[in-house]
Parts: C-alpha cells; structure tokens; sequence
C-alpha cells in the first residue's frame, strides 16, 4: 500500500556495486540475512551498513555515520 505522501516522493537513486565472497562467508551472510528478516541481499548490505558505520572502528574510533 502506497501512502499518500509517498506518492508524490522521488525514488532513492541505487549504485549498484559487485563484491566477491568466499562460498563459506556468503553462505554464513545469507544465515544472518535470514536471521534478521532481511528479503535479499541488498537489502541485508544497505542495512548493516546504515547500522555498522556508526560502531566504534578499530583501537575504538568511531567510524563514520552514513545517512540515506
């Protein structure tokens, strides 16, 4: 169901990027893409990126904070 404010919004313009994983990661990704209720991995990538970018980095920095 498309709200009414919705209507009327400009969709978000995708970049669309490869990455190449070993079978084992990939596989483990597609267990906690499930786990969490993620539909595809697009999905799943945009999610943890929005949710990782703002956890202390290494030697505890903050990395930075992405925003969509």
């Amino acid at each position: 169901m498309v709200r009414r404010d919705d209507r009327h919004r400009p969709s978000p313009v995708m970049e669309r990027f490869t990455i190449s994983l070993e079978t084992k990661l990939a596989d483990a990704f597609d267990e906690l893409m499930a786990r969490r209720g993620y539909r595809n991995r697009s999905e799943a990538v945009r999610g943890l990126l929005r949710s990782g970018a703002s956890t202390p980095g290494p030697r505890g920095r903050r990395r930075e904070t992405m925003t969509a």
